[in-house]
């Protein structure tokens, strides 16, 4: 039986007031903004796992903070699994100067390379002495009701509604559930004396209630992981991570109606929901022999739709004003760089392992992924690189909506990553 040595850290990435976040200003802080992360180690192999409370970590900035994490982890950057929780009052994690193509997104690059150094800095002290030892890994997972549903209904015609984060529309906030996954899953790692030194949290579902505020927040998540604090007695040993949120969201059972009141109350409800769903899960874990760790890793060549170019893309944003398209001609014009992702698993012995996807995936493919795994204890995280926006099935495509027309992707690409997630799970 083995142990396994780590090191949780915690690096503010606060934005200064007067910062440009994702969609706005920073006016106000409501709520810091972290990276949060562990470094676990077998004595053959290091990995880093790592949550930022940022709308995405998007092109080469992803790399540079997986090979900064990798650097002062002391490992490789195959070995980094860097996630963004996806908060949407918050920063979108960009290289300075790099595809700037809406202002209210631009780092500033004394913001960027502190964010970088800071990173570096707080990795390489936890690892430089401070490992703890974990003799056991335990997880739990648990049903929450009355908090996450499918963003698309259905109106009489077939023809799709969306019910967005904070949507007002009571008929519309009244449709059934949909697909989505109830689940919060977590694994926690844990000491001689069976006590937590950490512990990961996975659900699946878009993580704000209260955005378009002009004000940094780590909104929905933030709260819960302050709610798990108060109730334990104990900071900074909790990391949320996203699943496959992209058609997910917390709006069926909030109190939206426009006012500034009801987005804090909806924000801190849902918070305080998910937060006791976690103090429940670290109160029932169950413990599982420390493995070996192992990464495995499968290459995903992204299928582009048919007639989409550099080119196209960039009439549209001269026709239409649309900045957002602007990142997509982006893509398409590395498409060399963007048209392949890596999907991977990361196991810790045969009992427990976590399944990486990207950008903003549909819940469909967690689902999936769970109907393969019968004997083991899965946890799916999404939102790594977001290059090609929405991972759709080839449903949604069919029905319309919102994801389908913002992806570059075609519908093949379900046959194709469901293919790749088997391989990686069998």
């Amino acid at each position: 039986m083995k142990t396994y040595k780590i090191a949780p850290f915690v690096v503010d990435i606060t934005p200064p007031i007067g910062h440009t976040i994702a969609y706005g200003i920073n006016e106000k802080i409501d709520s810091n903004i972290y990276v949060r992360g562990v470094v676990i180690d077998d004595s053959k192999t290091r990995v880093v796992i790592a949550a930022g409370d940022v709308l995405y970590f998007t092109f080469s900035a992803y790399d540079k903070i997986v090979a900064a994490l990798a650097d002062a982890a002391g490992t490789l950057p195959e070995n980094v699994f860097l996630t963004a929780v996806h908060q949407h009052d918050s920063v979108e994690m960009k290289f300075p100067g790099e595809d700037d193509f809406m202002s209210t997104r631009k780092i500033r690059p004394e913001y960027w390379e502190k964010c970088l150094h800071d990173i570096a800095s707080e990795v390489g002290e936890a690892v430089s002495g401070n490992f703890s030892t974990v003799e056991h890994i335990a997880t739990a997972s648990v049903k929450i009701r009355g908090l996450a549903s499918n963003r698309r209904t259905y109106n009489e015609d077939g023809s799709i509604a969306m019910r967005y984060s904070m949507c007002e529309d009571l008929e519309i906030r009244s449709r059934p559930e949909g697909v989505y996954d109830p689940f919060l899953r977590t694994i926690a790692f844990l000491d001689k004396d069976e006590s937590v030194i950490t512990a990961l949290h996975y659900y699946a579902c878009h993580p704000m209630a209260a955005y378009h505020r002009n004000m940094v927040s780590a909104d929905v998540p933030g709260v819960a992981l302050r709610h798990v604090a108060d109730k334990l007695g104990v900071n900074d040993r909790n990391i949320y991570i996203t699943g496959c949120g992209g058609n997910v969201t917390f709006s069926k059972y909030g109190f939206w109606d426009g006012s500034e009141e009801n987005k804090i109350k909806s924000r801190d409800f849902f918070g305080e929901i998910l937060g006791e769903a976690m103090v429940e899960n670290l109160s029932r874990l169950e413990k599982h022999p420390c493995g070996p760790i192992e990464v495995r890793s499968e290459s995903l060549e992204l299928p582009l739709q048919e007639g989409v170019t550099a080119a196209s893309l960039h009439k549209i944003v001269e026709d239409t004003a649309n900045s957002f398209m602007r990142s997509w001609e982006v893509v398409v014009d590395n498409w060399d760089k963007y048209g392949t992702q890596e999907v991977r698993t990361l196991s810790f012995g045969d009992e427990v392992v976590l399944l990486e996807l990207f950008a903003e995936m549909a819940v469909e493919y967690q689902l999936y992924a769970h109907s393969l795994v019968q004997d083991r204890f899965l946890a799916v995280s999404a939102y790594n690189e977001p290059s090609c926006s929405y991972v759709c099935t080839k449903k949604m495509y069919e029905e319309g909506g919102y994801e389908p027309t913002t992806t570059c992707l075609d519908p093949e690409i379900e046959e194709r990553l469901k293919a790749v997630i088997k391989a990686l799970l069998d």
